[in-house]
């Protein structure tokens, strides 16, 4: 039992002791005042750190959810980067087979007129009568000849143009994707910064809890202090009316 209620007790019934006793009690509840700000201190701590507790566990969700995000997105980026470059591949094949095709007509058309002016200049050197006819012919032969080949040679140029400018396009769009898929991971990389510097704040949350739990014993510990200066108040008070009534 308390001090005072043992020295209750052990005491004759008397008055001026009784007072004294319930003087000494009122004097020990005046002296715990800093019991009362270790309460007020406590409960102040207790109501910050469920704040903070739940500002962090907002803040982790939202950094998961953003991380998620930008990993999915990066993943999809990464499959178009890859369907582009299969695009690009074959763009750029097809390039490849219209230069050859272009550089194959125009070697046709030199050997193709070549031929022509070799008989053109074998016919000049016959001065028969009947050559001129064949003169005539391959005159008509070697315009038709550089018309025609000059034709065919601007579609497939004209072909390879267009195949050359799409192919810039998807160049540009790979650059594009590239700028995307580089920015993405600086933002994954500082979403993973910011989940290592939320593990050191976990720390401080165990630390918190160790205080928390601390608070927990001291408000405990008061409560109990109280209930027990509040029975011995109690008991002097009936003894005080019991004396009193005499």
């Amino acid at each position: 039992g308390s001090a005072a209620l043992l020295q209750l007790s052990r005491t004759h019934l008397d008055l001026q002791r009784l007072s004294r006793l319930w003087q000494e009690v009122q004097k020990a509840g005046e002296e715990g005042g800093h019991e009362a700000q270790a309460v007020s201190w406590c409960r102040d701590f207790k109501r910050e750190a469920a704040e903070k507790a739940e500002a962090e566990k907002t803040a982790q969700v939202r950094a998961s959810a953003n991380l998620t995000e930008v990993e999915a997105e990066q993943h999809l980026l990464e499959q178009e980067m890859a369907a582009q470059q299969r695009v690009l591949q074959v763009f750029h094949e097809g390039s490849g087979h219209l230069t050859a095709l272009l550089s194959q007509v125009r070697q046709w058309a030199s050997s193709l007129l070549g031929t022509i002016q070799s008989l053109q200049k074998e016919a000049h050197e016959d001065m028969e009568q009947d050559a001129s006819g064949l003169r005539e012919s391959l005159g008509r032969a070697e315009g038709l000849a550089t018309s025609g080949t000059a034709e065919v040679e601007d579609l497939v140029s004209a072909a390879l143009s267009r195949r050359q400018d799409a192919e810039h396009s998807r160049k540009l769009a790979m650059d594009d994707l590239r700028d995307r898929l580089a920015a993405l991971e600086r933002q994954r990389e500082a979403l993973k910064a910011e989940g290592e510097q939320r593990g050191a704040a976990e720390q401080a949350g165990s630390l918190r809890a160790h205080y928390d739990q601390i608070c927990k014993w001291t408000l405990e510990d008061l409560q109990a202090r109280r209930h027990k200066e509040e029975a011995e108040r109690d008991a002097i008070r009936a003894a005080l009316a019991v004396l009193s009534a005499r």
